[in-house]
């Protein structure tokens, strides 16, 4: 099988050209020889210029992934020769359009139409004995925003898995500890599910400028800078909620 491993802000995949079988043993089997947080193939598509598949390192499907997307738009483009300025990309949260930004033939950064978030609405959560304050936000998957003084001080290991499989989110949730540092910056860490911590989230960045602005914390139409473990992304959340993400798509 012939796969490129590419990251977005150190959030790593690698990419099949194609379908192949049993994708879900596949992650499990690869993710973890070649330090992926899973697996993602580029299929065709009836209703869009591509199809998308995600598959997390432990074998279970994503409905979807802003920093794959990204890659993905790079790869149609270099790999592919796909010059279209937007690329729609159908995915298992609906499609999203890619806009990529080029110098001098390479892509550096790509642009995502994440859609609309679905602010679910506040809860309270009880993990590890404590009482969290959270946001249940949907960006097409399912994300619970936590802000906390100081998330690099949290054990993720330990607790990231009771956020994971709370009882509140039976189908499992991705978990984002932000803080915000100002108006128009947050910093976060994330427990990915099916995937454990990872470097950067691309779905949990939109999910916590999302969680911000409904809380006030940032501006509607701001680009707001999101800082990960393995870099920054630019999101913007429009008075309507819809979401747009920029950062850059690299292979390794």
């Amino acid at each position: 099988m012939d796969f490129i491993k590419m990251h977005g802000t150190r959030n790593s995949y690698l990419f099949f050209e194609g379908d192949i079988d049993d994708p879900s043993g596949v992650s499990r089997r690869l993710s973890h020889e070649y330090g992926s947080d899973g697996i993602i193939l580029i299929l065709p598509s009836d209703i869009c210029d591509y199809r998308m598949r995600i598959f997390n390192a432990d074998g279970s499907e994503a409905r979807m992934c802003g920093n794959g997307s990204r890659c993905v738009a790079k790869y149609v483009v270099e790999k592919c020769g796909c010059d279209k300025s937007c690329i729609t990309l159908e995915t298992l949260s609906g499609v999203k359009k890619l806009y990529p930004h080029s110098e001098g033939g390479t892509v550096k950064t790509v642009t995502v139409d994440m859609g609309i978030a679905d602010i679910c609405g506040e809860m309270v959560l009880s993990v590890d004995g404590i009482r969290w304050n959270a946001v249940s936000v949907s960006m097409g998957n399912p994300h619970c925003v936590v802000w906390h003084t100081d998330p690099y001080s949290l054990d993720l290991e330990r607790i990231g898995p009771m956020f994971e499989n709370s009882a509140a989110f039976p189908d499992r949730v991705n978990t984002e500890f932000g803080k915000v540092l100002s108006r128009e910056k947050l910093m976060m860490r994330v427990w990915e599910r099916g995937s454990g911590e990872t470097m950067a989230c691309g779905t949990g960045a939109c999910a916590l400028a999302a969680a911000a602005v409904y809380g006030g914390y940032c501006d509607p139409d701001t680009d707001i800078t999101v800082s990960l473990r393995g870099g920054d992304l630019s999101v913007r959340v429009n008075g309507d909620y819809r979401v747009f993400m920029t950062g850059p798509a690299e292979y390794c």
